[in-house]
């Protein structure tokens, strides 16, 4: 399937919103060209909804969530109360930085769904952002 852009889960305000609105997170969404890549349905929906789910449980109340488009990369960022995450096990299966509430397989899904397709999942901290991209 073949996506012109982020899936309806990224449009915002996506449905974590509401689960998560008494935080008073922001959400900026920026598209400056369309994400294609062809992929099945659902396992983008799983893709997508992980890297937000992620983005909106570990954001500090009150912190902002910014996920950029552009023709070859989505990035989800994030707000951090602490500093950058392990690069060596952070998509490993059951990880869970800062000890979420999270049972540590959804960035283990994001990397397995990403390789499955061709496509690159990268993270990188910088100015007291987590920043977690799905590159072409």
């Amino acid at each position: 399937m073949a996506f012109p852009t982020a899936p309806k889960s990224m449009r915002g305000p996506c449905d974590y919103s509401e689960v998560y609105g008494h935080r008073g997170l922001v959400v900026d969404i920026r598209e400056t060209a369309p994400f294609r890549v062809v992929m099945n349905e659902t396992l983008a929906m799983v893709l997508w909804g992980n890297l937000l789910k992620n983005a909106f449980a570990n954001s500090p109340d009150g912190g902002s969530i910014e996920v950029k488009v552009s023709s070859r990369r989505v990035t989800v960022s994030n707000a951090a109360e602490e500093g950058p995450l392990d690069h060596v096990v952070i998509f490993r299966r059951f990880y869970r930085g800062g000890g979420g509430d999270g049972a540590g397989l959804g960035l283990a899904l994001v990397e397995s769904i990403c390789h499955l397709y061709g496509l690159r999942v990268d993270y990188d901290f910088a100015e007291g952002r987590h920043l977690f991209s799905v590159v072409l």
